[in-house]
């Protein structure tokens, strides 16, 4: 079997397609926080920013604290080169696991013939060092990053500049988006997409049922469901 419908699989990184529970990635906010805004003892998890880019994160900390003036392009553009770098640094720290199923699905995907990319709110240096730390990086021909724009919505538009800046004759309304968010559902609505939802993060499958998604698994072990809704063409 091989794709004739010609869909390509975009998928969302923490929570999807690894653990997202990264320490390093944390520790990389905590330090743009203290030395490029002077806040200390940051937690990210004082927002819920399960789906958010890492940008839509830093502005949403600094509302938050009442400092959203600082949301500057030189501080944004800083935060970025500086949390890059610290994760990179520090990635050695860190353990980076698949989330269940996730070998098996890219195989079958790629077995039958689709294209895979990324659609993620990490920034471009974070989301692409843990997909080389878990061993993944090959099966994905392009991406969009958290550092390229704070709407999770606009990186579909970048996503689409990237594959066929990377020779891809392809056009987002391609692009079947998979995510763990509703925010990630609430991505492909806007840009009238399919979407996947597996209930591996922090919504139910119930929630992202509710929140659109055109199919909900459980887990990305549901292989033959999720190969299913590729060969029906959506």
């Amino acid at each position: 079997m091989h794709n004739k419908n010609n869909l390509i699989a975009l998928f969302d990184i923490d929570w999807t397609l690894i653990n997202g529970l990264n320490r390093m990635h944390s520790e990389s906010f905590r330090y743009i926080f203290k030395h490029v805004f002077r806040l200390e003892n940051i937690n990210v998890y004082d927002i819920r920013p399960h789906g958010m880019t890492d940008l839509q994160i830093i502005f949403e900390i600094l509302r938050i604290h009442n400092l959203s003036a600082l949301f500057t392009k030189k501080r944004v553009n800083m935060s970025v080169r500086l949390m890059g770098n610290y994760y990179v640094e520090n990635s050695y720290k860190e353990q980076v696991t698949l989330m269940p199923g996730v070998i098996d699905l890219l195989n079958t995907l790629k077995k039958r013939g689709y294209l895979m990319g990324i659609l993620s709110g990490n920034i471009e240096r974070i989301g692409k060092q843990k997909l080389v730390d878990a061993l993944i990086s090959e099966y994905f021909s392009f991406g969009a990053f958290g550092d390229m724009s704070v709407s999770r919505s606009e990186l579909v538009d970048f996503a689409e500049i990237n594959m066929q800046k990377n020779g891809i004759k392809a056009q987002k309304n391609q692009f079947v988006i998979i995510g763990d968010s509703v925010r990630d559902i609430e991505c492909a609505k806007n840009s009238k997409l399919p979407s996947i939802g597996v209930a591996t993060g922090s919504y139910s499958n119930k929630e992202i049922q509710l929140a659109g998604a055109n199919l909900a698994v459980n887990t990305l072990k549901e292989v033959n469901s999720v190969m299913r809704f590729f060969s029906h063409g959506r």
